[in-house]
């Protein structure tokens, strides 16, 4: 059975950039309901109710660090893309090494965002005209 509704959970602790990163995944993808938590804790217990389909995180959480997030995540899925946003490319490197999919580094642009979708969600989430759809790899 085909899945219909990707679900992405986004995990940052500034309400401004999950509310922009909502608004781009909104516009940019079809079929998809998106989650939001504040801190590792908020997006662990995300994931055990909803699930989730692919994560985009700060790597600065209040708390503890992304590198526990990955890992944790790790050990209960070992493929679900999990995209970091990062201003340090120091952390960057830990967070690759720990299990993330894609590394984002700020600032970015809606492109590179985009370039992550393209990479993790399947066309059939893009909207059939209007919007740049993924290219094949």
């Amino acid at each position: 059975m085909i899945k219909n509704t990707l679900r992405i959970l986004i995990v940052d602790p500034d309400q401004l950039m999950r509310s922009v990163l909502r608004r781009i995944i909104e516009a940019e993808l079809r079929s998809i309901e998106v989650y939001v938590a504040i801190d590792q804790q908020e997006a662990l217990e995300q994931y055990r109710t909803v699930g989730t389909d692919m994560l985009i995180s700060d790597t600065y959480l209040p708390l503890v660090s992304c590198i526990a997030l990955v890992r944790e995540l790790r050990t209960l899925d070992a493929t679900l893309p999990i995209i970091f946003l990062s201003a340090d490319s120091a952390t960057s490197r830990l967070a690759h090494a720990a299990g993330a999919s894609y590394i984002l580094e700020k600032p970015f642009r809606v492109d590179d965002l985009r370039a992550a979708f393209g990479i993790f969600i399947p066309t059939t989430h893009y909207p059939a005209q209007g919007k740049q759809k993924r290219s094949d790899h």
